[in-house]
C-alpha cells in the first residue's frame, strides 16, 4: 500500500479492513492491521468501526480477539472496546465469557486496575464469568481482593 512518498493513514485502511471483515476473511483483516501498526499508522474510530462488522457477520469472538490483540500492542483504548462491545449488542449478538474477560483485559491493560476489578466482580455475581477466569484474571492483573 505504500510507494514512493505516499503515506497511507487509518482512512486509507479502513475501507480494505471494513471489506475484508464483511467478507470474513479475519486473516487478511488482521494482516491488514498488522501492517498498518507496523507503519506506525494507528487505528481510529472507522477501524474499530471495520472490526465490528465481524460482529455484524457473526464472527463475535474474532472481533474480540482482534480487539484483544490491538490492546495488548496497545494501539487501542477502553472506548474503542465498548465501542465493539455495544455494536455487538445492538446487532443481537449476546456477549458470552470470553467477550467479557477480553472486556476486563482491555480495562486492565489500560492501568484501570480498580475499575476492571469492579467489573470482574460484577460478572462473577452475576455468574457471567467462571471462578477459574476470576482467578486467572486476579492473578494476571495483581488484583488486592475484588472490591466488596
Amino acid at each position: 500500500m505504500q510507494r514512493g512518498r505516499f503515506k497511507p493513514t487509518a482512512a486509507s485502511y479502513n475501507p480494505i479492513i471494513a471489506h475484508l471483515c464483511k467478507e470474513g476473511k479475519v486473516d487478511g483483516a488482521v494482516k491488514c492491521l498488522d501492517q498498518m501498526v507496523h507503519r506506525r499508522c494507528n487505528p481510529n474510530e472507522g477501524t474499530f468501526s471495520a472490526i465490528a462488522v465481524l460482529c455484524e457477520e457473526g464472527l463475535v469472538p474474532e472481533a474480540f480477539s482482534i480487539i484483544q490483540s490491538l490492546c495488548n500492542k496497545q494501539k487501542c483504548s477502553r472506548y474503542e472496546s465498548f465501542q465493539v462491545f455495544e455494536m455487538m449488542i445492538e446487532k443481537g449478538r449476546m456477549p458470552n465469557e470470553m467477550t467479557y474477560t477480553i472486556l476486563v483485559e482491555g480495562i486492565a491493560h489500560e492501568g484501570e486496575l480498580e475499575l476492571a476489578a469492579r467489573v470482574l466482580k460484577e460478572l462473577h455475581l452475576r455468574h457471567v464469568v467462571s471462578p477459574n477466569t476470576v482467578e486467572r484474571l486476579v492473578m494476571q492483573y495483581d488484583f488486592e481482593d475484588l472490591p466488596g
